[in-house]
């Protein structure tokens, strides 16, 4: 029916409650009044609670239309943080880390605990059937495994090289 939809507040499309409940009440009079209905009729009653049972749905889909946009958003922010850190602005969070006295302070503890937050993400999401946000996870979890593998070989050529020579190559 024209006017039920309209754009939330955040931009989703999402039933317009009032609108609904109006038409939904024009209908249920016009019925009410077709079929002669009285006010403790039985299928005045089934008609009543089928409306408010309509309305019920549009409130819980509104509902959900939101709460899957908000997880978007946040797993789409979540990842651009992520590919960030991972990516050109590897080095920055290095030397950043490196002032952290904690022992599970620095990169290598923050990526693994990234990691972990996106598996725990992607468990919460794929019984729910949200592809998109899926998709947003697994590509996180791609670049920070890429940049474990990465700083995992970075470690090790550190401890093979003669002593002073990466001291020596950071200097370069």
């Amino acid at each position: 029916w024209a006017g039920t939809r309209e754009l939330s507040e955040n931009g989703n499309g999402v039933f317009n409650i009032k609108a609904l409940g109006v038409i939904l009440l024009l209908k249920f009079k016009e019925l009410e009044s077709n079929m002669g209905w009285n006010q403790g009729s039985a299928e005045r009653l089934l008609a009543r609670q089928t409306v408010e049972a309509a309305l019920g749905f549009a409130r819980e889909y509104n509902d959900s239309v939101e709460e899957a946009a908000a997880q978007t958003h946040a797993l789409s922010a979540w990842t651009q943080v992520v590919v960030a850190l991972s990516g050109p602005r590897w080095g920055s969070f290095q030397r950043f880390s490196r002032s952290c006295t904690s022992e599970t302070a620095g990169p290598l503890y923050t990526l693994i605990s990234l990691a972990d937050a996106a598996l725990q993400a992607l468990d919460t999401l794929l019984p729910m059937g949200n592809e998109q946000n899926c998709v947003l996870v697994a590509g996180a979890v791609h670049v920070m495994l890429r940049k474990l593998e990465e700083y995992a070989v970075e470690m090790q050529s550190d401890r093979e090289a003669p002593e002073g020579a990466s001291s020596m190559a950071q200097m370069a």
